[in-house]
Formats: structure tokens, sequence, C-alpha cells
């Protein structure tokens, strides 16, 4: 159905979001940390990224950046207690859903998001670092390797 990674410094949220859309059927990684999500952003080149705006070493808009610098058709949601805060950068993400106990408003952007943008994403129209092997499903040098 396709794979989506997860990023986001609480573990029980981690857990949460992660079982859930496993559940809908998604392929879910999942990372505690910017460093962490843009290593399996290399390695995996998830279809979708879901993250928070506070991230432990890295805010999420500078994760956005390097994500949409490298693999740009690649969704991010920001899963966010806050909301959207004014940022240069906003315009970039492609989603904000607020933190609750329910999963249902975030499920949907999932949903709505990988439904119209998967055949996109690997028709060839990737550009950047990650362009030759996110046109063939894969993600390549988040790190410029």
């Amino acid at each position: 159905m396709g794979r989506i990674l997860i990023a986001d410094s609480d573990p029980h949220v981690l857990l949460l979001c992660r079982d859930e859309l496993q559940e809908e059927g998604y392929e879910v990684l999942v990372a505690a940390n910017a460093r962490e999500a843009l290593g399996l952003m290399e390695q995996s080149c998830p279809d979708l990224v879901v993250m928070e705006i506070m991230l432990p070493d890295m805010s999420g808009f500078e994760t956005l950046q390097i994500i949409k610098g490298t693999c740009r058709q690649t969704p991010v949601i920001f899963h966010s207690t806050y909301g959207l805060p004014q940022h240069p950068c906003h315009f970039q993400v492609d989603g904000i859903v607020l933190k609750t106990h329910n999963l249902e408003p975030l499920k949907q952007k999932v949903q709505g998001l990988l439904g119209t943008r998967r055949s996109d994403r690997h028709a060839g129209t990737q550009t950047g670092r990650f362009a030759s092997r996110c046109a063939g499903g894969g993600c390549n040098g988040v790190h410029g390797n």
C-alpha cells in the first residue's frame, strides 16, 4: 500500500502511529530524531513522511528543507501539538495534523496524500540527490552520497 516514515521524539506516539498505520496496511519505518529519519530516507525512500515539528536534534523545518531539497515529491505531514507556526518554509509542508488520541485525521490525511501522489512520485518526476533511486522507488543520498 505504501511506505511511511514517522519521526517523533515520543516513543509512545511512534508506537501508536506505527501500529495504527500498519493496521491500515502500510509499511511503517520509525525514527526518534531527524538524523535517524534522514538515514531512513536515504535507505528506504518512503512514500510519505510524518514528523513532529520539534525534533530533538534538528527542527522539523530544517528536516523538511533537506527532504524537499533532495526528494521534493515526497509528501511531508507535520504531526504537531502546536499547529503550524509561521516559518519561511511552511508552504513546503503537504499537511498538518494536530496530535490527539484520535488518529483518524492522520490516517485520512495519509490516505489522501498517498492516493493522489504515489503514482506521480514513481513516474520519474523526482529531482535532486534522491532522483535516480526515487524514480525507481528508492532514495539516493540524503547526505550527498
